[in-house]
């Protein structure tokens, strides 16, 4: 490709020309929507460009139908055996990204943008983590967190267990089988007031007391085959949504099911039956978690 110059939102922007290299991905330097507009550009070298948020570092990016910036990459080497992860990683910049009031700094694999400009989420570069601040405390954040438009925290990626507390009870969350693809959507979740509207947990169970009398029974993360290994059994987590009027419970094989409030008593307890087994106190050998 011939080296041509792009000026869009006041950035000068360089599409790559030059020949394939160790870290070149198999991608189109320039792709375009249908009206001739441009989708996504994939930059000769990692540049700097103004954003709704001031600069930022970018090599790929890409945008919305009216041109406004939809994600940035800051690297976006291909991984392989040619060029690995941690030399990828050397040539990321830490970022400080200003989300409403507050800023966050950290190495940052993509910034989401909403449409209209204000930052939705920042994907955390595998294996870092960050702290934020919330309405329970301190949390460490891996892999991603995301924002409503005010700037508020939508939903992050605990890199521990975390301690909730909520009418039903006390509630450990935590995902060990997240996976950091984006910061878009993760597993504790809050509205817009900071309370947690839904989490991940395999620690913690549900204990249903029908009001009419019939027995009571127990929700919680049922072992099954892990998706890592098939001759391994691991806790499959479950999800819990916290509303008004009661919870919807998903459970490990992703069925959703509501019980409310005028028909249950829902108290929350700790999953103990297979934790002991599940957990040895190294993480780096757990069958549950790895």
């Amino acid at each position: 490709m011939d080296k041509i110059r792009i000026v869009l939102n006041n950035n000068e922007l360089i599409p790559r020309y030059s020949s394939p290299d160790a870290r070149s991905r198999n991608k189109d330097s320039i792709v375009r929507y249908e009206d001739g507009s441009l989708k996504s550009i994939y930059l000769e070298s990692i540049s700097t460009i103004n954003t709704s948020i001031g600069t930022l570092t970018a090599e790929f990016i890409t945008f919305y139908p009216n041109q406004n910036i939809h994600r940035v990459f800051p690297v976006y080497g291909q991984i392989s055996g040619f060029w690995s992860e941690e030399e990828e990683k050397e040539l990321l910049a830490e970022s400080v990204v200003k989300v409403g009031n507050r800023l966050y700094t950290g190495l940052f694999s993509c910034i989401c943008f909403y449409e209209t400009g204000e930052v939705k989420s920042l994907t955390i570069w595998q294996g870092e983590s960050m702290e934020v601040d919330t309405n329970y405390g301190k949390m460490k954040v891996r892999y991603g967190i995301s924002f409503y438009k005010d700037g508020s925290i939508q939903s992050l990626e605990p890199e521990n267990p975390v301690i909730i507390t909520q009418d039903t009870g006390i509630y450990i969350a935590y995902n060990p089988l997240a996976v950091g693809v984006t910061g878009d959507s993760n597993s504790l979740r809050f509205d817009r007031e900071g309370r947690v509207s839904r989490l991940t947990t395999i620690a913690t169970g549900i204990r249903c007391i029908p009001r009419n009398g019939e027995p009571e029974f127990i929700l919680k993360a049922k072992l099954m085959t892990s998706p890592f290994d098939i001759t391994e059994e691991i806790l499959i987590p479950v999800q819990i949504a916290f509303e008004e009027d009661g919870i919807v419970f998903t459970d490990s094989r992703k069925v959703e099911k509501r019980y409310s409030y005028k028909e249950y008593t829902l108290e929350a307890y700790e999953e103990s039956e297979y934790l002991s087994t599940m957990c040895s106190g190294d993480c780096s050998a757990c069958k549950g978690c790895h």
